[in-house]
């Protein structure tokens, strides 16, 4: 964490880890990290059938729509490398709740079968008034292939570059490497996968922060070893 601060970001207000040395007066921009491990949860789109177009025009609705959001959780089945992971994310999120003097709500790793754990999300939708400069994208076909998160957006939401996850594969042949996008659909638990995130944290009700490792990118590297399961 030397090469790093804690730096404020707007659209929407948040905290984020940027690396040192950034040019003097040019905007900062968080720093984005890689992980690979076992694919033991997720919850991505597309949305399931229930939530229908009409519910984003109800007021009530919004408000439980806000939150909902594309979410994975990894394991490296106690390989070192994913241990020292686990031991950076608790070292960041100490240093981070000292920087906000107690506000931070409490966090942790998880475990899946006995094996340490973290889990990483992104939400489908940022308030607008969070985001007044941002610009409200489309969602990708195989992310929304029915237009449901389409009719949940309300006039006070928006679907901006913060929400947005980018689900590939990584494929080799004769020695040379290249990336496919691919439907969210596609991972199963047991995938090998890699994942781009960055540390956020935001504020929440109550004067409290939450702290929230922010999905960026989805890979899927290897399929087999669960397909022949």
């Amino acid at each position: 964490l030397d090469d790093y601060l804690f730096a404020p970001f707007k659209d929407p207000n948040s905290w984020r880890v940027a690396r040192k040395g950034d040019d003097e007066g040019k905007e900062k921009a968080e720093a984005v990290f890689c992980l690979q491990g076992v694919l033991c949860a997720y919850d991505l789109p597309p949305l399931p059938a229930e939530l229908t177009p009409q519910d984003g025009k109800k007021k009530k609705n919004n408000i439980q729509h806000i939150h909902l959001r594309q979410s994975v959780t990894l394991t490296g089945l106690s390989c070192p490398g994913f241990e020292q992971a686990v031991q950076l994310f608790n070292d960041t999120y100490d240093a981070m709740s000292r920087s906000f003097s107690g506000a931070m709500l409490p966090w942790k790793g998880g475990m899946y079968e006995g094996n340490s754990s973290l889990s990483f999300h992104a939400r489908y939708f940022t308030l607008r008034h969070d985001a007044p400069t941002e610009r409200g994208l489309d969602f990708g076909s195989g992310v929304d292939p029915k237009g449901l998160m389409k009719g949940l957006l309300a006039h006070n939401m928006v679907h901006t570059a913060d929400n947005k996850v980018k689900y590939s594969k990584r494929l080799e042949e004769k020695g040379q490497v290249r990336y496919i996008t691919i439907e969210p659909k596609t991972f199963q638990v047991g995938d090998i996968v890699e994942i781009s995130f960055d540390f956020y944290c935001a504020p929440v009700k109550g004067n409290k922060i939450v702290f929230a490792p922010h999905l960026r990118s989805l890979t899927l590297l290897d399929d087999t070893v669960r397909a022949k399961a």
